[in-house]
Order: C-alpha cells, then sequence, then structure tokens
C-alpha cells in the first residue's frame, strides 16, 4: 500500500499531536508534524519551528519530499497583549492568515499527489459567539469560509479542502475550564451527549476526510461537538 505523506501544524500537543500520533500507528501513514515548543517526540517526524515566518515554510518544505495531506491545525485563543486591538489582530493574524499562507506554499507538491485534501481545524466558534474573545471568534468563522473560497479556487487542481470543527474538546487551551467544576457541568449538560470530548474523537474524521470515501466532499465543515451546535431547549 503507498504510503500517505501528511503534514500537520500546531503538532506538539492537544488535537495536533492526537492526530500525528494516531496517524503514526499505520504503515501506510509518513507523518510530519511542526509546531513552535522545543520537545523530543519519538513516533513521528516533528520540526520545532516558528510557521508565521515565511523563511521557515520554506525551510520546512526542503524538509518534506512529498505531500498529500496538510491538516492546519495551529492556532491561538489568547496573546500576551494587553490591548484589545493587538489582541484581535494577533489572533486574526495567526488563526486566519496562517492557514492560507501554509497551504499557498505547500501547494506544489499537493498538486502533485493523488489524494490531494487539505482540512482546516476550526471551531464551534465559528457558528456561534462566546464572551470576551472577538478575535477568536471571528477568526474561526473567517477559517470556515476560507475553506469554502479555498476549495473553489483549488478544484482546477482536483485539490479537496474541507473543515472540521471541533466542540469542547480536552486539551491544553480547555484545561482550565476542564478543572473548573462548574464550568465543566456546564459545559457537559449543554451538548447533547452530555460530556466533553476527546482528541481522538476527531481523530476518526480525520481519517475519512483523507480517505476515499470522502472523495466527493469539498469546501464543507464538518462539526464534532457531541451535539452543542444542535441543542436548543
Amino acid at each position: 500500500m503507498e504510503k500517505k505523506y501528511v503534514l500537520v501544524t500546531g503538532a506538539s500537543k492537544g488535537i495536533g499531536r492526537e492526530i500525528c500520533e494516531n496517524l503514526s500507528k499505520f504503515k501506510n501513514f509518513q507523518v510530519y508534524g511542526v509546531g513552535r515548543s522545543k520537545i523530543k517526540i519519538n513516533n513521528f517526524n516533528y520540526f520545532a519551528l516558528d510557521i508565521s515566518k515565511q523563511n521557515n515554510l520554506k525551510l520546512l518544505s526542503k524538509k518534506i519530499p512529498k505531500l498529500d495531506v496538510l491538516i492546519n491545525n495551529a492556532g491561538i485563543a489568547r496573546t500576551k497583549y494587553k490591548s484589545k486591538i493587538k489582541n484581535f489582530s494577533k489572533i486574526i493574524d495567526f488563526n486566519l492568515k496562517i492557514p492560507y499562507i501554509v497551504s499557498d506554499s505547500f501547494l506544489d507538491k499537493i498538486k502533485k499527489s493523488e489524494i490531494k485534501s487539505i482540512i482546516n481545524i476550526c471551531s464551534i466558534n465559528a457558528y456561534q459567539a462566546f464572551p470576551e474573545n472577538p478575535g477568536y471568534v471571528a477568526s474561526k468563522g473567517g477559517l470556515r469560509m476560507l475553506t469554502k473560497s479555498m476549495a473553489l479556487d483549488y478544484r482546477k487542481y482536483q485539490i479537496r479542502v474541507n473543515s472540521v470543527s471541533p466542540g469542547y474538546i480536552l486539551t491544553d487551551m480547555t484545561i482550565n475550564s476542564y478543572k473548573n467544576k462548574k464550568k465543566y457541568k456546564e459545559r457537559s449538560n449543554r451538548t447533547i451527549l452530555q460530556r466533553w470530548g476527546k482528541t481522538t474523537d476527531i481523530v476518526g474524521v480525520i481519517k475519512f476526510l483523507i480517505s476515499q470515501d470522502s472523495s466527493y466532499i469539498t469546501g464543507e465543515d464538518i462539526v464534532v461537538d457531541g451535539g452543542w451546535i444542535a441543542k436548543g431547549l
């Protein structure tokens, strides 16, 4: 069976790392992960690079011989800035502009593939407003629509572009809410399934979007939220 070459951004922890580690268990996947944290990872190829810098993307491209699937997972919810405007701008730049820049940087490699899949990790924030973080909400809403735009523009290369919108998944980004008994209960009760999601809950959808089983799906967003958005009363 021919190997599938996969690149995952934001691979040092959370959903990105789970995707990398899970796919690496299968011999037909060659997995590359990139993240800003300088950590040692043994079960997949990991590069500690800041992908917001163009020179680093060029360096990363040289290290990856071919690419079939790009998973734009890297994202931030908060920044170090006290200024609301700087905070907003930084989140928009990283969560919305970087996935497009990374996709464009690896476009020539993906065009040569037979699989040709780009997957953007979005969020339920793309559908509903959440308090005190307009940058994150706006960036994820923009990413969902960017997915559709890229799907349309990249159709001439037969590249499929889709996104996945997780709900409350236990990661480093959500750990404080998870440990807060009140917030944990509120968020669990808000879902139809009455529980938080795990990073492994995202992996199955990723595998589907990589596979030929999803060959007629592009420009779509798949919500994995335990029924958060669907729930009324």
